[in-house]
């Protein structure tokens, strides 16, 4: 069995695998007691490899230090990938992770687009001849929000749902209209000009939290999958020894 870790901003995140298959997935937020639920969580997992995704490197350590004997594998540019890397800077291991996944599962010889929408929104690229691209990053939907609320005195938090109209009757509803339809806009046109560069209509998948409100109101979506950084990390594992 294979454990795959995806360590976020405010959440770690796990997904025990047989082989490619996808059995159990859990989330753990960063929160007092967080490595006692994590320790409860690998002995009732049983794994025998682990392979770690992490886009916070202050929650890396501590991770694999509840992991303590297991063998650990940390996703990075230099491991056996898929791929090849047309991309000037080092690419970030959740990223490298869900083009892992989408090569493997989606990409059967056509272009890729994968978009994580989470505290970021990230869209990378990868073509049909197997190569990475690039992409773009771009704020996310609870970020805006958040960063909305705090310099604006007077705008205070809503909840984060899409209103029947874009034409706000209240503060509340201005606000939801504006946060939400303009974040699907901002994917959908992000995707528009990702196509019109491409030539090409590119197969999109979305993953990262707020992957469902995209693949119902984003039209290029072609499919959601949540689980993408997990199932990218259990393929890499497959790909690459550990100690």
């Amino acid at each position: 069995m294979h454990l795959a870790l995806d360590i976020g901003n405010s959440a770690l995140k796990g997904g025990l695998f047989s082989g490619s298959r996808l059995v159990d997935t859990w989330c753990i937020p960063f929160d007092e007691g967080w490595e006692a639920a994590f320790l409860r969580r690998i002995h009732a997992n049983n794994a025998h490899r682990v392979g770690i995704s992490s886009v916070v490197p202050t929650r890396t350590g501590p991770v694999a230090a509840v992991l303590r004997d297991l063998p650990v594998m940390h996703v990075h540019v230099k491991l056996q990938l898929p791929f090849e890397i047309a991309y000037e800077t080092p690419l970030g291991a959740d990223r490298l992770a869900a083009v892992a996944g989408a090569h493997h599962l989606y990409a059967k010889g056509r272009t890729v687009v994968v978009v994580d929408a989470g505290t970021a929104v990230t869209y990378d690229v990868l073509h049909a001849a197997g190569k990475y691209l690039g992409g773009s990053i771009g704020i996310g939907l609870g970020t805006t929000a958040r960063a909305l609320a705090q310099a604006a005195a007077q705008l205070p938090a809503v909840d984060l749902r899409l209103p029947d109209t874009v034409i706000g009757r209240s503060t509340e509803e201005g606000l939801q209209a504006g946060i939400m339809a303009g974040f699907i806009d901002q994917i959908s046109g992000m995707l528009h000009r990702i196509t019109r560069e491409l030539r090409q209509r590119p197969f999109v998948v979305v993953t990262g939290g707020w992957h469902s409100i995209l693949n119902e109101h984003v039209q290029a979506v072609d499919c959601s999958d949540p689980h993408l950084v997990l199932k990218g990390v259990n393929i890499l594992l497959g790909r690459n020894p550990t100690p």
